[in-house]
Parts: structure tokens; sequence; C-alpha cells
């Protein structure tokens, strides 16, 4: 019988993971032998499983790649800071374009001169990240640019940015990151005409709000926006409306009047996705009439409608999200409790904020019909027996996740209870309890003896498991276990 190609790419995509827990020498021979099977294996099989992430700050491992006969299948990074000269990398970023044609990600930080003749040499770079943007270093000679990333940069810099925005016809994908408030308005002028962008992101300084929607409005590529800058509104009385039906995913944050924004659809939109975090009142009425086609809705504790929301029972509603930017509050969630039981579509919900550990268990034991993936960021005064008795009551959840706790009861008896919630319900597929949640544990032979017979016994259905104590983790991946830290 012979196996169909996307088959055998799935096999050896598995052991080319484990290939790379070994050092990158046999990570190489890995990909060498491999290599050698067939001439399909080589050209159509290789390049979809190979890629080895190797830091080159340090000389010892330049020279351990400059070793190397093959150096294929690798994607390298590095800081020109406190590292191997510019000099020395020339040659290998060289070769890795001209033998993978992979988008290399280069960090550059000004504070070593000169840089210049790094992004010159390299005209085929399709993604380039900078740090500490500067003007003197010259940014040009880069038509083929599809991902450009500036941090930090200043007032002097932004006719520099224009310019190159100009002549980068290709680009799918721009963030800013500025370092105080100047007006970059001039910069999304110039961005939002590019009928190749994908994806924008603009955090820090400020933006005329009306330069924004009609940016929105003649744009018919533009998926994903995240606004985490200041906009300033010139006439609210007289506000532009928003057409714009082509955006999929929109993150508003920082200190707008967000409500200014998301009512200025004339029509409903095609969001999909919907982020905002600050205190921002997302109606029912306003979901409905503008926003219907959303899946996912990210909101702050401060919504006070959210039960209204879930019991809209929107179809296509599916994953609900609570931020807590400061993870300050201890919020009540009567009201996630109470629109949930009454909703029959959601998929997803995810606390990043403090939970108590009573509607922790309240949510858990509504056995909610469509919920299959529920994540805590935190639960105060947990009491880990009780949230497993819960979970081997569940029978929809397909994933749990606690990151972290405040006083984490039951300790000594984690993982005893782990174990039993493992063996007990088989369609709970991903558990992940960070070390966060784990770090008074002190694990015994008899605890790591009982996880063995557990994870053997049980590792078939077994998607992804995180237990947070680093002397089991070689018992998870002998399983091929997925592992979320």
């Amino acid at each position: 019988m012979t196996l169909q190609s996307y088959i055998i790419t799935d096999i050896l995509r598995i052991l080319n993971n484990i290939a790379k827990y070994y050092e990158v020498r046999q990570y190489c021979n890995f990909i060498t032998d491999i290599s050698l099977v067939c001439s399909e294996w080589y050209k159509k099989i290789i390049p979809k499983i190979k890629e080895y992430h190797l830091s080159i700050e340090y000389r010892d491992i330049l020279n351990g790649f400059k070793s190397f006969q093959r150096k294929n299948g690798f994607r390298i990074s590095g800081s020109l800071v406190g590292g191997p000269s510019n000099t020395d990398l020339y040659p290998y970023i060289e070769v890795l374009i001209l033998t993978n044609n992979e988008d290399i990600i280069w960090w550059l930080n000004y504070e070593q001169y000169p840089k210049e003749k790094l992004l010159q040499t390299f005209p085929n770079l399709h993604k380039v990240i900078v740090d500490c943007y500067s003007s003197n270093v010259a940014l040009y000679n880069l038509k083929n640019i599809t991902h450009l990333r500036l941090n930090l940069t200043g007032i002097a810099e932004i006719p520099n940015i224009v310019q190159l925005l100009q002549i980068t016809p290709q680009l799918k994908t721009f963030n800013l990151i500025s370092s105080g408030g100047q007006d970059i308005t001039k910069i999304a002028e110039v961005v939002l005409t590019k009928g190749s962008l994908r994806k924008l992101d603009f955090i820090n300084g400020r933006l005329k709000q009306s330069t924004l929607v009609n940016g929105l409005n003649s744009n018919t590529t533009l998926k994903s926006l995240n606004v985490g800058c200041f906009l300033e509104s010139e006439n609210e009385i007289d506000e532009i409306p928003i057409n714009n039906q082509s955006l999929r995913k929109i993150t508003m944050e920082g200190y707008n009047n967000y409500y200014s924004i998301f009512s200025l659809w004339n029509r409903p939109s095609g969001l999909q996705e919907w982020k905002y975090h600050e205190e921002f009142e997302a109606t029912p009425q306003l979901i409905l009439d503008f926003h219907p086609n959303l899946t996912c809705i990210e909101c702050t504790h401060e919504t006070t409608e959210i039960d209204k929301i879930l019991e809209m029972n929107l179809p296509k509603l599916k994953s609900l999200r609570y931020i807590d930017l400061f993870n300050m509050h201890n919020s009540n969630y009567s009201l996630v409790i109470k629109g949930l039981r009454t909703n029959q579509y959601i998929k997803t919900m995810s606390f990043n904020s403090r939970v108590e550990h009573k509607e922790a268990c309240t949510i858990i034991d509504i056995n909610h019909p469509t919920l299959e993936s529920l994540s805590f960021i935190e639960i105060t005064a947990m009491v880990f027996q009780q949230i497993t008795e819960s979970l081997k009551s569940n029978t929809t959840l397909k994933e749990f996740r606690i990151n972290q706790n405040s006083d984490f009861q039951n300790s000594q008896m984690y993982i005893p209870l782990l174990c039993d919630l493992i063996s007990s319900n088989h369609r709970l597929s991903s558990i992940h309890t960070t070390q966060h949640c784990v770090l008074r544990y002190r694990i015994t032979n008899q605890d790591i003896e009982l996880f063995r017979n557990v994870i053997k016994d049980n590792f078939h259905h077994l998607i992804s498991l995180t237990v947070g104590v680093f002397q089991l983790d070689s018992i998870i991946q002998q399983y091929l276990i997925r592992m979320n830290n």
C-alpha cells in the first residue's frame, strides 16, 4: 500500500519536531538523510517540514553554523549588539535566501554602526523587523518587502517611513510602534492606499479619525487592524460613516472614544473578530444592526450587557474572551453565568482576569452543550480537588487551561488529582496547568510512577498536556503529546 503524500508529510513533521529536541547537528543529519530518499521527497515534501530557528548571537554558535555542509532548513536570527560582526553574517544569510527562498527575520539595533550595508545587500528580503529605527539606517532597494515592522520610531523618521512605504508595492503587513505622541496621520494616509495590505498595526502616537475612516472606506484588501494609538476627532457632530465590508478583525486599545468608531458603520460590516480593551459598551442592538457576522468578541470586565449579548444566541458568535489588562480586579461574573445558561452556540471562553473559585466551578458545572474550550488566567483560592471533580462530570469540554492562581489549595494532591482527571474524562483531550499554578509543589517518586502509568494507559486521547512540573516533561514527550508551555 502506498501512503498519500500528506500522510508522509505529517509523519515526517512529527519526526522533525522530535529531532529539534536534540542538538543542531542531529537535526541536520535527519534532514540530510530523508532528503536522499527520492526526488519527490526532496522537492515537494522536505520543504514543507524543515525549519530550525537558530539564534547566532554568540560566536561559537556562528562558527558551528559555518561548519555545516547543508544549511537548508534554517531560519536564523541575531542581534548586532554584542554579537558577531555583520561581515561574518553576510555570506550565510545570503546562502539561506538563495537556497531556501525563505523569509529572513532580522533584528537590527541601532547602537552599533554601520548597518546600511546589511539592508542593501539583500534586495530579496521579504520580512524586516527594525528596532530603534533611525534615518541613518538606509531602508531602500527592498522592493520585494511584504512584511515590515518598525519599533520605537521618533518624529524625525516619519518622512523616511512615508518614503519607504511609497516604494514597497507588495507590502502585506505593517507594524509601527512609535516612541511618543507624534502625529502618524501621514503614515496612515499612505499605507491605507496600498492594495496589497492585509494587516496593519499602529501602537502609540496619534492619528486623525477622519484619515482612518477614509482609508478604511477606500481600502478593500485590509483584513486586520489594530489601533493602539490616540484617535483625534476634529468634529464629532459631522463624523464620516464607515461603509467598509472587507475588514475581518479590529482591535481597539489605548485612549479612544470607541463608541464613536464602532457606531460609525452605516451598514452591516464584515467584522468577525472584535476586540476592545476599554470601558466601551457593546450593546446587543449595535451588534445586531451593524456587526452580525462576529464570531469572536474580546471585551473588558466592565462590560455590563454581556448577558444580553449571549442571550441573543447569535449562531455565528462562537468565542468570548474577558480581559483585565492589569489583572487588578476581582470581577463579578454573574452576568456571564446568566447569559451562558441560555446561550446555545458559544464554543470558546477565556478569562484573562481573576475569577473566584466558586464562579469557575459554576461555569464548568453548567455543562454547556457546545462549550469546548475554557481557560482562566487566575482562579483565586482555588481548591483543585473541586475543579477536577467538576471537570470529571463535564461531558462537553475538550480543552481546559489554568495559568496561575493566588492560593492553590490541595497542592500536595496535585498529581494524583490530575491523574484521576486524565483517567476519568477521555473527552478532555487538552489540559494545561502552568508552573505558576504548581510553584510550591514537591513531586515524589510515587507521583512520577503514577503519572507514567496513567499516561501510558491514556495517551491515545491526549492531544496536548502541560503540567508545570519539569520532571514529568520527558514522559509527556515520550508519547508525542504536544506541550504548550
